[in-house]
């Protein structure tokens, strides 16, 4: 989603093709550590974290990799 989004932008704004490339990049591993992270965050981050403990599993979101 997140490279997705920045893409478009990139391109709307008018850059060029090996930017766009490098930009829809960068923003794809950008997301996956950001979905690894809120997963881990799940998994074992707690009240610290802000998150209810394994709150996806127990919605049975398998989201963790």
């Amino acid at each position: 989603m997140i490279a997705g989004a920045t893409k478009f932008g990139a391109v709307l704004a008018g850059a060029s093709p090996q930017d766009v490339a490098l930009i829809e990049r960068f923003c794809r591993h950008l997301g996956i550590a950001f979905q690894i992270v809120d997963d881990s965050l799940d998994l074992a981050g707690g009240q610290r974290a802000n998150k209810f403990l394994q709150s996806d599993l127990k919605e049975g979101k398998a989201t963790p990799m």
